[in-house]
Formats: C-alpha cells, structure tokens, sequence
C-alpha cells in the first residue's frame, strides 16, 4: 500500500505535499527515526522538522505557521494550539490530521504560500474554508486546491438537524442526498461538491479531487465513523513554495 496520496494539479504546480493512508497512523505514532511524520515527509520531500500543526477540534480558527514553535510540536498533542486551518509563507510545512473529515491542501502559484484544512461539517458551516482562504490573502485565480479522502456521500448519513444547518449555510439542497425508493432512509450530504462549491463561490477554479471514501475503503483509509475510538488518522501535508 502507498504511505499517500498525491494532487495531479499540485504536483503539476510543484508543491510537495500529502495525503497519508493507513499505512501510517498518526493518533498514536510517536517520535524516532521511523515515525509516522518521518515516513510522510520523506515520500513527500518535506523536512519533518519544518512541519507545524495544530490540534483539530472542529473550529474556524487558522493558525500561522510561524506561530507555533518546535517546542510546542515537541509536546503532546492535546497541548498543541487549536486550529482547524493553518497557513504557511516562509519555511514551514503545515498540516491537519482527519479521520472522516474534508483535508484541503490549497497552494498560491503566485506567492508560493500554502493553506492545510480540516473541514468536518461543523467547520465547513461555520467557515473554515472561507477563514483559511481569507487568512492566505491570495489571488483565487492563482490558487490551486486538492480535496483529499474523507466520508463520501455514499456513507454520510446525518440526521434532519444537521441537514437544516448545512442547507442554510450553503443556501441549497443541492449536496443533500435522499432516497426516493425509501423515505424513512436517513438523508446523506456530499461534503466533497459542497466544498467545491463553497471554493468556487471565492472565485478559485483549480480545484482537484483526490479521491476516496474513507468509510467503504478500509483497505486504504481509517474511518472514526467505522471504527470509533479504534480508529487512527491521516495527515494531509503540504509544504509552501517559497
């Protein structure tokens, strides 16, 4: 199995970057020579020591990168600062761990700069894309974005409620799936056209899919929705061109 994924759109635009499998975990990975960052960043030509990140809690805070200092990724991560987003225009790598939710890796061709994303839904409704995207200050004519694995519409079952919430703030039913052989089937959401539309509502128009459900292929991918607690998690990495 490959230890990531990669961006056809970024690769082209010559950001290296990631998106981890379950080849390597990084809930429970530790340091030494043969970590999961290590592995990760090797693959992908990134130095881990550059590497900053925050801890996820489903926010719209973004962090920049030259904020968070080696002593602060040296502790645990529950002590990490929270952010849901962080954004990087120096020497720093950034990424954000996911285990159902959205990762979106966004790159600035013109700047050289670099966005990592955590989009579960609560973020996605309450902004997180817009903030990181505001936060990053680019041209969106110069950006590129890659959506990588995450919960598809085709095991995103929601409830009413939460169905009420992503319609008002995408201001559609467009990206809410229901059956119409059986009515009394939960209703889905496709986070993955959601966050496309949501990118193309800011004007960006380089937008790749990585694709991958990380519910139907456990071969490839940890899921905190199959597997609960158990589950482990991907890292989305991408280092700025600068």
């Amino acid at each position: 199995m490959a230890i990531s994924l990669t961006s056809t759109l970024l690769s082209k635009a010559s950001f290296r970057h990631g998106f981890s499998t379950r080849e390597i975990d990084f809930l429970r990975a530790r340091g030494g020579a043969d970590s999961a960052l290590d592995r990760l960043a090797k693959e992908s030509g990134i130095d881990p020591k550059s590497t900053r990140q925050g801890r996820q809690v489903h926010g719209t805070t973004v962090l920049a990168a030259d904020s968070v200092g080696a002593d602060v990724m040296a502790a645990d991560y529950e002590t990490w600062p929270a952010g849901d987003a962080l954004v990087s225009s120096s020497k720093f790598s950034v990424g954000v761990r996911v285990a159902d939710c959205v990762p979106i890796l966004i790159a600035d061709t013109k700047t050289g700069a670099v966005a990592a994303v955590h989009a579960g839904w609560r973020g996605f409704v309450s902004g997180i894309v817009e903030s990181a995207l505001q936060t990053l200050d680019g041209d969106p004519k110069s950006l590129v974005v890659a959506i990588g694995p995450h919960i598809e519409a085709c095991c995103f079952e929601v409830g009413e409620e939460v169905v009420v919430q992503f319609e008002r703030y995408v201001q559609s039913s467009a990206f809410t799936v229901r059956s119409s052989s059986n009515p009394e089937a939960k209703p889905r959401l496709d986070l993955r056209a959601a966050v496309r539309h949501a990118l193309g509502r800011c004007g960006i128009e380089a937008i790749d899919d990585v694709p991958g459900c990380t519910v139907c292929d456990a071969s490839q991918f940890f899921s905190y929705r199959r597997e609960g607690e158990a589950s482990g998690r991907h890292l989305a990495l991408i280092a700025p061109s600068v």
